[in-house]
C-alpha cells in the first residue's frame, strides 16, 4: 500500500481516501502518506462522541494535531428527509466543487472555508414526470473480507442497461454509464476543473503540505 499511496501524487493531483470510522493499520498507513486529515461529522451527540474518539486515536498515534480538519456537515441526509416530509423537492449540486474560489467570493466565506455541495429546494412539478435513479447493486460496491470483482462486467452490464431505460423514461439522452465513468476519470482535461483542487484549496487558506 506504502508504494501505491507514495505513487498517486504522480497520477492525480489530489486523491481523498475514504478510511471509514476505524482508526486501523490500513487506514494509519494512508495517513502517513497524507497531507491533510479530514474527519467529517454531524451535530448528533453520538456521533461527535464517535469523532473525538477517532480524534484521539489519530493523536495518539502521533499524527499532529495541525493535519487533522473537522468538517461539520450541517445538512446531513436527515435534513432531506425533512424538506421532502413538507413536499419540498430538493436536488444536490456537486459542481460547487468545480470552481471553490469563484463560490467562496460569492458566498463572502472566511479563510480556512470552502463548498463542499450545494443543494436547491424547491416544489417538486407535479406534471413532470419523475423518477428514482438507480444505483449500482450492493454487490459492487461492497465487499466482505477480500474484494471480489469476479462477476464486475456483469453488474456494469445490467447496469448499464438500467441506466438506459432510466434516461429513456425521463427523456434523457442515453449515455453508457460505464463509458461515462470511464471518461470522467480519463485525464486533467475531463476533471471539470477539479484537477486544480488542490491549489483552490491552498488559495482559501488551508495550509496543505
Amino acid at each position: 500500500l506504502g508504494k501505491l499511496y507514495k505513487a498517486m501524487p504522480n497520477v492525480y493531483p489530489l486523491t481523498i481516501i475514504d478510511c471509514g470510522s476505524t482508526v486501523d493499520a490500513y487506514a494509519i498507513k494512508a495517513m502517513e502518506f497524507s497531507t491533510m486529515i479530514m474527519l467529517v461529522t454531524n451535530p448528533d451527540i453520538l456521533v461527535m462522541h464517535q469523532t473525538k474518539r477517532i480524534m484521539n486515536e489519530i493523536v495518539e498515534a502521533l499524527f499532529p494535531l495541525e493535519m487533522i480538519e473537522v468538517v461539520l456537515n450541517r445538512f446531513t441526509q436527515n435534513a432531506a428527509v425533512a424538506l421532502e416530509s413538507y413536499g419540498l423537492g430538493l436536488v444536490y449540486i456537486g459542481g460547487m466543487r468545480n470552481h471553490p474560489e469563484a463560490v467562496a467570493q460569492l458566498l463572502g466565506l472566511p479563510k480556512g472555508c470552502t463548498v463542499l455541495f450545494g443543494m436547491c429546494v424547491g416544489y417538486p412539478d407535479p406534471s413532470e414526470q419523475t423518477g428514482v435513479k438507480p444505483r449500482l447493486p450492493q454487490a459492487s460496491v461492497l465487499h466482505f473480507e477480500r474484494y471480489d470483482a469476479s462477476d464486475e462486467a456483469a453488474q456494469i452490464k445490467d447496469y448499464d442497461a438500467r441506466m438506459d431505460a432510466f434516461n429513456e423514461s425521463q427523456h434523457r439522452k442515453s449515455r453508457s454509464w460505464s463509458q461515462l465513468a470511464t471518461w470522467r476519470v480519463r485525464g486533467p482535461e475531463s476533471l471539470s476543473g477539479r484537477d486544480r483542487l488542490r491549489e483552490a484549496l491552498a488559495n482559501l487558506g488551508f495550509e496543505l503540505r
